[in-house]
């Protein structure tokens, strides 16, 4: 029934569905075609977050019930010791 609901309103706000269908995002995130979202391990993140660093700038954009918010930029790197 989720990816059913998901295809039938692709609008790419996830927080509403998931209230909805009483699911956790991880349950939801599964749901997306493939290559729409990838889990991967947290000591990842400054390898990825680095590699993010070259790619220009890129639009983050944020969207939950309370609202919406969207920047242009480039990621800055992360600090020393980042996730020490």
């Amino acid at each position: 029934m989720r990816r059913r609901d998901l295809a039938a309103k692709p609008d790419g706000v996830l927080e509403p569905f998931t209230e909805t269908h009483r699911a956790p995002l991880r349950a939801v995130l599964d749901c997306l075609p493939d290559g729409a979202a990838v889990s991967v391990r947290g000591d990842r993140f400054e390898t990825i977050w680095n590699d993010l660093t070259t790619w220009g700038d890129i639009t983050f954009v944020v969207h939950t019930r309370d609202g919406g918010f969207e920047t242009k930029g480039s990621p800055p790197p992360p600090p020393r010791n980042f996730l020490v």
